[in-house]
């Protein structure tokens, strides 16, 4: 069996966080934010990944 997975490496702005995350995950979201900005202004430039996995199964 092959087994393929595709995704796109890019940032997207979080526009509200909720109330409940933690302290830490407050300060992912602001890097994550800074990050979007950044590719919004070509910084950072997205990309598309594949991972390719080969699975043998026997009963």
């Amino acid at each position: 069996m092959n087994i393929a997975i595709y995704d796109k490496y890019n940032y997207e702005k979080i526009e509200k966080a909720d109330i409940s995350t933690g302290f830490v995950q407050k300060y992912i979201d602001l890097a994550n934010n800074h990050a979007a900005d950044a590719q919004s202004a070509g910084a950072i430039v997205a990309y598309n990944i594949t991972n390719m996995f080969n699975q043998t199964y026997k009963p």
